[in-house]
């Protein structure tokens, strides 16, 4: 009778708690619904289109969504600081401001859910190796303000780093555009000639097109264009440089844009 006494009390101990559970789990529900994480992230959808093949362009609509846009910002905002360079090489040198480099550069952790989201959408977008490595280095925020830029570089190192013993270089490039409420402030590929013009003649007329040949038809110029994204090969198949890649973020005008680097890397 004891034992039967002992097992009912305990049954009631345990309906008892039942409430404070749901409340939890009701807790946590909540709170996941508030703060986007990668386990709900939606089938994001989007569209592509080949700008160049060789080297190999893409363009990438709606690679962002608004609710992932306005949240990125919103994480960049208290972490910025001013870009430096690197002398030399090597990310083991010392680092000092750059008048061809007058931007601000946030890092954002890759432990944040809607990072996570995102650079997961990046390892998909490669497929095969890339998205089994399950690398797509360290995702970065930079912010211009008018007559802010960067001038004429490469996005790939002549020397490949140092990581953890392991040689890698930066295989590619997803830029991802967040913040377009500035005039100029294209990203220019001077030795790139693209398959496609997007809307020359939009750009004389001071509509929006996604992108557009430069002066003389020589060159690919592409606009800010929030949440659009351009993909680019940085590396042969040798694992050396392609020099073609070599791109500028032009001068601000008015206004800011703020963008987005992914640079998955290939080890060697």
């Amino acid at each position: 009778m004891k034992l039967k006494h002992l097992n009912l009390a305990r049954r009631l101990q345990l309906l008892a708690a039942v409430p404070l559970v749901l409340l939890l789990l009701f807790y946590r529900w909540h709170r996941s619904a508030a703060i986007p994480t990668a386990t709900i992230c939606p089938n994001h959808q989007y569209t592509v289109e080949i700008v160049s093949q060789s080297p190999l362009v893409i363009y990438i609509n709606n690679f962002l969504s608004q609710k992932e846009v306005s949240w990125l910002l919103e994480e960049g905002q208290s972490r910025y600081k001013r870009m430096l360079t690197y002398q030399g090489n090597s990310l083991t040198d010392d680092a000092i401001p750059d008048e061809r480099k007058t931007s601000s550069s946030a890092y954002l952790s890759k432990s944040d859910p809607v990072v996570a989201c995102i650079g997961q959408r990046a390892l998909d977008f490669h497929g095969g190796t890339q998205r089994v490595l399950g690398d797509y280095g360290n995702p970065q925020l930079v912010k211009y303000e008018p007559g802010q830029k960067n001038d004429l570089h490469f996005d790939w190192w002549m020397v490949p780093q140092n990581r953890s013993g392991r040689l890698y270089n930066r295989r590619t490039t997803i830029l991802a555009y967040l913040d377009d409420n500035c005039t100029r402030g294209e990203t220019y590929f001077p030795l790139i000639n693209g398959m496609n013009d997007s809307c020359t003649e939009c750009q004389r007329a001071g509509q929006k097109g996604r992108f557009w040949t430069g002066e003389n038809g020589l060159g690919l110029l592409f606009p800010p264009r929030r949440g659009n994204a351009i993909f680019w090969v940085n590396l042969g198949s040798d694992g050396t440089g392609d020099e073609r890649t070599l791109h500028a973020a032009l001068p601000v005008a008015e206004g800011s844009k703020v963008a987005m680097n992914f640079w998955p890397p290939q080890y060697f």
